[in-house]
């Protein structure tokens, strides 16, 4: 996905098809999370970079403007996870660090087992029912 239009095109076949075998199922969105590459092991901020051209820039990009779609609930979203308050630091587009090697990610594209645990419970109340 290159787009913002390209990704709300795939999202709505995505969120159809679930709608296709439960029509009431409740739609619980989750932001785009950062990108990133190292070259110290996600030890801090600055050794963090794009991991593609399609995670570039790292603020103000195409992660940037899908997050704001997303959280204006589209498709009939009941909720969204807000991943960014837990698993990036502040606004910068890079994960969150603490000065232990691969804290938050190993790869630079998935969360660690605390950040998961943390995520599970940023979960939306009262929606999951």
């Amino acid at each position: 996905v290159t787009t913002l239009s390209q990704f709300q095109a795939r999202k709505a076949v995505e969120v159809a098809a679930y709608r296709s075998v439960k029509p009431s199922v409740k739609i619980v969105l989750c932001d785009l999370m950062p990108n990133t590459v190292s070259s110290n092991l996600f030890v801090d901020e600055e050794g963090q970079s794009p991991s593609s051209p399609n995670w570039a820039p790292l603020v103000g990009g195409l992660r940037d403007e899908t997050n704001g779609w997303l959280d204006t609930l589209p498709l009939g979203a009941v909720g969204i996870l807000n991943s960014k308050p837990i698993v990036e630091n502040g606004s910068t587009g890079t994960w969150v660090v603490t000065g232990a090697a691969n804290y938050a990610t190993i790869n630079g594209s998935h969360p660690q087992p605390v950040l998961h645990t943390a995520l599970v419970n940023g979960l939306p109340s009262g929606i999951l029912v």
